[in-house]
């Protein structure tokens, strides 16, 4: 999976992407909580007719740019919400932009939680 994202616009180069730092800003200002509460719990039926509850977003597009707006803040920080809607205004497939960041955005989250490797080999813990 990509775990950046490059966007040319009137010249300039922006790379989109996420760190540890930038989701614990997302969950310090309450995007995460928030994006959260938009789910619904619904019943769906699968392919062979048993039926499960699952999360729903009743806002779907709006989380989908929450998400897509914090993507700018790891390179771009300095950026105001207006030059992001900007660029965001003129992108074309917007849908499919958007749901490539939330899966670099999945991807960031998962590797945090679920880290198992120590690339740099000098750290261990265990329980004692």
């Amino acid at each position: 999976m990509a775990n950046r994202i490059e966007l040319n616009y009137n010249g300039e180069t922006y790379t989109l992407e996420f760190s540890r730092r930038v989701i614990l800003l997302m969950e310090d200002e309450g995007v995460l909580r928030e994006i959260d509460k938009d789910a619904v719990e619904v019943e769906k039926e699968d392919k062979n007719g048993n039926k499960h509850k699952v999360k729903e977003q009743q806002h779907p597009i709006a989380n989908m740019l929450k998400i897509v707006r914090y993507a700018f803040k790891k390179n771009h920080s300095d950026m105001s919400e207006e030059e992001i809607d900007g660029i965001l205004d003129v992108i074309p497939d917007l849908v499919d932009f958007c749901k490539a960041v939330v899966e670099m955005f999945n991807d960031c989250v998962n590797s945090i939680a679920n880290k198992k490797e120590n690339p740099e080999g000098n750290l261990s813990w265990g329980k004692k």
